[in-house]
């Protein structure tokens, strides 16, 4: 029942349709070079298809989740088939009225590739990056943060001039704040039990006490959130600031970005199916490197084995896998099955160090040995 509210009420249909991560991270973690193919999660569709400008020869999305699929399939045929500026549009990055949008869209559903796709009406009308998870979470954050921060401390936490301390004090202030102390605190410690499953991936909930732990204090849960900052976060910062996040413009909406993209399109394919069942489809030891995103945090002990043979029988040797997750802890060293793969312990701490999102406490390297 509870996942059965979750899914109905939080997530509905239409998961992300923008990025939740980092792109910049995702590139600096798989390393991909000229002629790698690539496998992963589809998720919003837009970092699989960036590492085209790593040379990556072939990529396989896979989701669990049909709307995912379809709008990863959308946004391909948006930059296969439209001009910078329509597209931009129609996703929701420039301004237009619905009917503009809409007018648009039937443009490319004329398309004889791009008849298929299964977008919604009203998700093309509103545009399509508005439609999705990204934006409920932004404004929950920003409905948050404006309820109990004062507006000095707000524009400290969005502005491009504050520095990481700055944004520490401002978190610090939060947490000392009476409505935090006296009515968000109180209310996460004293529910806990079920609020767990809303604000964490089930999984974790099951493996470990994490979540439980995080909900004693859920501010300093996001501690590094704020030290990051909201002005160029690429998860955040178009719906608290209004402004493109520099990495988007650079590796998905600039001139030349728009074009790489389109004119590769025939190299990336998106398919509904778990990322276990995908990669079990590919070709044994066929793919170079492997985005799996906080997947592993959804997964119980016997899900995550699955996993990993399923990364097994992809991998090459040398392959590289990213990860993430919302517990500290790596989530595959929960199981007990022995498999070829190492940490890269210097890469992730080189990830730490360029996180640009802070969301995740664990950014995960795996290479096959």
């Amino acid at each position: 029942m509870r996942g059965f509210l979750r899914d109905r009420f939080i997530y509905r249909r239409l998961a992300f349709a923008e990025p939740a991560e980092s792109i910049v991270v995702a590139r600096t973690a798989m390393q991909v070079r000229p002629g790698d193919s690539v496998a992963g999660v589809t998720s919003s569709g837009d970092l699989l298809p960036a590492l085209l400008h790593d040379g990556a020869s072939q990529i396989h999305g896979f989701d669990a989740n049909p709307t995912q699929t379809a709008i990863a399939v959308a946004k391909v045929h948006i930059r296969e088939n439209l001009s910078l500026n329509d597209g931009l549009k129609l996703l929701g990055l420039k301004d237009a009225t619905p009917d503009q949008r809409l007018a648009i869209w039937h443009t490319l559903l004329s398309v004889d590739q791009a008849r298929e796709l299964s977008i919604e009406r009203r998700h093309a009308a509103e545009g399509l990056l508005n439609a999705g998870m990204s934006t409920r979470l932004a404004r929950g954050v920003l409905t948050v943060l404006r309820s109990i921060a004062s507006s000095a401390d707000y524009q400290r936490l969005v502005a491009s001039g504050t520095t990481g301390a700055e944004r520490l004090a401002v978190f610090q202030s939060l947490r000392d704040n009476w409505r935090y102390r006296y009515g968000v605190q109180p209310f996460t410690r004293a529910n806990g039990r079920w609020l767990q499953y809303f604000l964490f991936p089930p999984a974790i909930c099951a493996n470990s006490d994490y979540p439980r732990r995080a909900l004693q204090d859920l501010l300093a849960h996001f501690a590094r959130l704020f030290e990051v900052g909201f002005h160029d976060n690429p998860v955040f910062c178009r719906h608290l600031t209004g402004n493109l996040p520099q990495e988007h413009i650079e590796n998905l909406y600039s001139a030349e970005a728009w074009e790489a993209i389109g004119k590769c399109a025939s190299q990336v394919k998106f398919d509904t199916l778990a990322i276990d069942q995908g990669l079990l489809r590919l070709e044994s030891e066929s793919v170079d490197a492997i985005y799996l995103s906080n997947v592993p945090d959804y997964l119980r002990p016997d899900g995550l084995e699955r996993l990993q043979l399923a990364l097994i029988h992809a991998a090459r040797v040398g392959a590289s896998v990213y990860y993430l997750s919302l517990d500290p802890s790596c989530p595959f060293e929960r199981t007990n099955l022995r498999w070829p793969f190492h940490r890269s312990s210097e890469l992730e701490c080189a990830l730490t160090e360029i996180d640009n999102v802070g969301l995740y406490p664990f950014l995960g390297v795996l290479i096959r040995e």
